[in-house]
């Protein structure tokens, strides 16, 4: 059976999320958000966003003063 819920660390990262997350995150910290800012995907259902949002999320977290994120 098929496991297919989404990714929390990339401990099990098997499609190579990890480095693009840490690309975003990166990105997010070199731009100002003083403003606020808002970040969307779109993609096929299954196509494992969620797996990349947590991964881009959890190496955010890793910076100090960190923009704070609201998902919904």
């Amino acid at each position: 059976m098929i496991k297919d819920t989404p990714l929390k660390t990339t401990k099990n990262d098997r499609l190579g999320f990890g480095k693009i997350a840490r690309h975003l995150s990166s990105s997010f910290l070199q731009i100002d958000l003083s403003r606020g800012f808002v970040v969307g995907m779109e993609e096929a259902w299954g196509s494992r966003k969620s797996s990349l949002v947590n991964l881009a999320l959890e190496e955010l977290s890793q910076h100090k003063g960190a923009p704070r994120v609201v998902r919904f």
